[in-house]
């Protein structure tokens, strides 16, 4: 009985890792302004050479664009404020739309219709 006792809270110790280990697995990864910043590049934008992504996104939080998401037409309104260029006909829901199907992480502060 002992022994049978220890095998089951064996088994439910290891079930409990392996599911455990498999929610990390499926937990999102942290947003990351510079590989969403590659991403934009590869459709055409260009941004200024000395451009901080990651303070664009800071200076973004602290104006409230966290508690009020953006558009994206918005969005890039504020990307370009910081001199930023985007690609003649250039559809900011459809670049969000694109990156969501390839599993990229689209900013939090943006509201995607």
């Amino acid at each position: 009985m002992k022994k049978l006792i220890q095998t089951i809270i064996v088994a439910g110790a290891v079930g409990f890792a392996g599911m455990t280990a498999g929610l990390a697995q499926q937990a999102p990864a942290p947003f990351n302004p510079e590989k969403f910043f590659e991403e934009l590049q590869k459709s055409g934008a260009k941004v200024p050479p000395n451009f901080d992504s990651k303070k664009f996104f800071e200076d973004l939080a602290s104006r409230g664009a966290q508690s009020q998401p953006f558009d994206p037409a918005r969005f890039f309104e504020e990307l370009q404020k910081q001199g930023a260029q985007m690609p003649p006909k250039f559809d900011p829901q459809k670049f969000f739309e694109d990156l969501q199907k390839q599993g990229a992480q689209v900013p939090p502060m943006v509201r995607i219709k």
